[in-house]
């Protein structure tokens, strides 16, 4: 009996032994493992990341989601940096830190523009655990399915919004580092050479100014010109860029443009002085200031017109007017008298010289005076006057009747004794009267006998003929008897001259208007 109690107290020992041993097989495991669980779960609703190096292990179904809609194209520990950073800027170097502190604790302040943020980092069996919570969460909430939803469509729309935006946008942080980007800016950094990494490469070097312009030149491509604005956005600032290429080309072109009508207006002997809608003087060139003495200081201080007018009135620069108060008013009202004329002026100043000023209204209230030096000219044109007033003279003192036709047959001069012989003033003729030679030989034929010659008279004119030596007696209706000759002159022009016919010459049959070629040709001072 005893035998059997030591053998069925030794079987039961040997059981208790092998289910002792079965149950270490499966608790210990379990219990090296036990912190580790909560990353298992699938059902768990905290974020938590579990990374070997910078290989991601397993995630939480949260953490997926957020490493899903990451922006950043990359591996999910920079994913994870990317959007860690915007909370801790520091959280890189913190995290290399990590095997010596064993645990990390982190918290972002208050206030910012962006959520706060807990993050518990720990060393597990050599991986590193990451754990996100919201530290103001209401863990009792129960959010109603429809508005995660809609909040979730939103989120999707902005999403796709600044992804699919055309502009480059991305976020600086303190240091100025980019810790956020769209498509757009990472497509212009591949473009310009740069390589994606974190954190993401600088490709705008921001100033303090809130709006400015930016080139940048592409390996091997065209400079590319933005112009980049930029809004507070947390610790950093959010930059916008927009390519303004087309306008930098369009202002090029028109400082090309200035550039030209800027030599343009220095190689001209005209003043030129352009005046705004203000009546200030906005540009001007170097003529002006030889023109009228004015110093270059004084023009290059934008003076107004009324000061710029009462310079050269000082500098006696500008005749005196009468009433000089009407006369200014008169200039500055150009735009309102521009639809019935334009002002232009000859200046005869003390000096000697004379001044032509021509004001030309422009759009938008604008005016322009021109000065130019017209002395040479005026004093060639009193010249050019007097040697006519000359001649005029000369000819009035020759006492036969004198009547000078252009090359085409025009009568252009006519002395006082022609005048007086055939009652026909010259200056009559330039004011309507006869003025050509078939019509002056049709005045003359009306006022003397019946006679061929002005036929043959107006041909030698003209051109067609050669007129006799002689000429050809003449015989008015008054019963005076006058010898007329055709005398050429240079230039094509013709002289008719007109001459008492010596009545001791003539037979009493002598036929009237017959070339007489016995008659010898007289030289007078106009042949």
């Amino acid at each position: 009996m005893a035998d059997l109690y030591s053998i069925v107290s030794l079987f039961l020992v040997s059981v208790v032994a092998a289910l002792t041993g079965l149950g270490l097989l499966v608790v210990l495991p379990r219990r090296a493992d036990d912190r580790l669980m909560p990353l298992l779960d699938a059902a768990t609703s905290d974020t938590i990341f579990l990374f070997d190096g910078e290989t991601l292990v397993d995630a939480s179904p949260t953490a997926r989601a957020l490493i899903a809609g990451s922006s950043l194209r990359g591996p999910p520990w920079q994913r994870l940096l990317a959007f860690l950073v915007r909370h801790f800027p520091d959280i890189e170097t913190r995290l290399t830190a990590l095997p010596d502190e064993g645990r990390l604790v982190l918290e972002s302040g208050q206030g910012g523009a962006l959520t706060p943020l807990a993050l518990v980092a720990e060393l597990r069996s050599g991986l590193v655990q990451i754990r996100l919570t919201d530290p103001d969460a209401d863990r009792s909430a129960v959010v109603d399915p429809l508005t995660l939803r809609a909040t979730g469509e939103e989120l999707e729309l902005l999403r796709s919004t600044v992804g699919l935006t055309p502009h480059p946008v991305w976020v600086q942080n303190g240091a100025q580092e980019v810790i956020w980007s769209n498509g757009s800016y990472l497509k212009l950094a591949v473009q310009s050479g740069e390589e994606l990494s974190w954190p993401l490469p600088r490709v705008f070097r921001l100033a303090s100014q809130r709006l400015q312009r930016i080139r940048i030149v592409p390996p091997g491509k065209a400079p590319m010109w933005f112009e980049v604005v930029t809004a507070p956005f947390a610790d950093g600032v959010m930059a916008f860029a927009q390519p303004i290429d087309a306008l930098v080309q369009a202002e090029g072109t028109l400082r090309e443009f200035t550039q030209t009508l800027t030599k343009t207006f220095a190689s001209l002997p005209i003043g030129l002085a352009i005046f705004d809608r203000q009546r200030k003087l906005a540009l001007f060139n170097p003529a002006l200031a030889d023109l009228t003495t004015l110093a270059p200081e004084f023009l290059i201080g934008n003076p107004t017109l009324f000061d710029f007018l009462n310079q050269l009135r000082d500098r006696q620069m500008i005749p005196e007017p009468k009433d000089f108060s009407n006369w200014r008013k008169r200039l500055t009202d150009l735009e309102k008298a521009s639809a019935i004329g334009q002002f232009e002026e000859h200046w005869n100043l003390p000096g000697g010289q004379t001044f032509r000023v021509i004001g030309r209204p422009h759009p938008e209230g604008a005016l322009a005076l021109l000065f130019e030096d017209v002395t040479l000219q005026m004093s060639q044109t009193r010249r050019d006057r007097a040697n006519v007033e000359l001649g005029q003279a000369i000819v009035d003192s020759v006492s036969d009747a004198v009547a000078v036709f252009g090359q085409g047959g025009d009568l252009v001069l006519a002395n006082a004794a022609y005048t007086a012989m055939w009652n026909h003033d010259p200056m009559e003729v330039f004011q309507g009267g006869c003025h050509d030679i078939g019509e002056l030989a049709s005045y003359w034929r009306n006022l003397s006998s019946s006679t061929p010659a002005w036929a043959e008279i107006e041909t030698v004119v003209r051109g067609a003929a050669v007129a006799p030596a002689a000429g050809w007696p003449i015989r008015l209706q008054d019963g005076r008897a006058l010898l007329c000759r055709v005398v050429s002159l240079t230039g094509g022009a013709t002289m008719v001259e007109f001459s008492a016919f010596p009545q001791a010459e003539l037979s009493p049959v002598e036929d009237f208007g017959t070339p007489l070629p016995f008659v010898s040709q007289r030289r007078t001072g106009l042949g």
